[in-house]
C-alpha cells in the first residue's frame, strides 16, 4: 500500500477495508499498524479522487476526514441481516455531497458471533456465516489462513445492503444481487444450523430425540 500510487480520476469509487486488529477490543497488545494503513486509504483516496469511496472498520475505528468530502459515519450489525452479530462501522464519502439512509438497528434472534482467524468451527460453518457456499475453498491456503482470509471479509448480506444503497440511493438505479448462498439449512425451529448440525440448540436435539423415539 505504501507504494501503492493510482492514477486521478479514473475510478467512480474506491472501496477499502484497512486492516483492523490494533483497534480491536480483542487485541491486548495493540500497535500503530492499523492507524498507518488507515493513513494509508485516506491517502489513496486523495490521490486518485474517486466521485465517493466506502470504508469498513470495527467499531473503534477512528473518526477521520478526507478533504473534498462529504462524509457520513454509520453502523451496521449482520445480526440485523441474519442470526449472527458483527458490528461494523461505514464511513461513506460523496464529491457533490450525496449521503446514504442506511438502516437503523434491528436486531433479531443471535445464535452465534462473528467469524474471527482463529475460530472453532469449521471452515464450512464459517464460510457459511460469512454468506459464502457451503462449497466455497481456498485450496492454496492453510485451514489457518482460510479462516483468516474469510474472517477479513465483509458478509455477504452487509456487501449486499451496502451495494443496494449505493446503486439506488447514489446513482438511482435498482441494484441487481445475484444469490450465492441458497443451499441455507434450518432447524425445525427456523434457525439456521450450520457444517453437519441438525440442530440449533440443545433443546431442538431434545425435541428431534423424542420424535424419533415416538416414531
Amino acid at each position: 500500500m505504501r507504494h501503492f500510487h493510482p492514477p486521478a480520476g479514473r475510478f467512480d469509487g474506491l472501496i477499502g477495508g484497512s486492516p483492523c486488529q490494533d483497534f480491536s477490543p480483542l487485541n491486548r497488545a495493540p500497535g500503530n499498524n492499523s492507524q498507518e494503513m488507515l493513513d494509508q486509504y485516506c491517502r489513496v483516496v486523495t490521490a486518485a479522487q474517486p466521485d465517493w469511496f466506502l470504508h469498513e472498520n470495527v467499531s473503534r475505528v477512528p473518526e477521520f476526514e478526507i478533504p473534498g468530502y462529504t462524509q457520513q459515519r454509520f453502523t451496521l450489525d449482520l445480526a440485523w441481516f441474519s442470526e449472527y452479530s458483527r458490528l461494523r462501522v461505514f464511513t461513506f464519502g460523496s464529491k457533490n455531497g450525496r449521503l446514504l439512509n442506511p438502516m437503523q438497528g434491528k436486531k433479531g434472534v443471535v445464535i452465534g458471533t462473528a467469524v474471527t482467524g482463529n475460530d472453532e468451527r469449521s471452515f464450512s460453518a464459517c464460510c457459511q456465516i460469512q454468506g459464502l457456499d457451503r462449497n466455497f475453498d481456498l485450496p492454496d491456503l492453510t485451514l489457518t489462513a482460510k479462516k483468516q482470509v474469510v474472517a477479513n471479509g465483509v458478509p455477504r448480506e452487509l456487501g449486499d445492503y451496502i451495494a443496494g444503497l449505493i446503486c439506488e440511493q447514489y446513482y438511482g438505479t435498482e441494484a441487481k444481487v445475484v444469490a450465492l448462498n441458497e443451499d441455507i439449512r434450518r432447524c425445525g425451529c427456523g434457525r439456521q444450523v450450520l457444517g453437519r448440525q441438525k440442530t440449533s440448540s440443545a433443546t431442538c436435539r431434545k425435541r428431534l430425540s423424542r420424535r424419533v423415539k415416538s416414531a
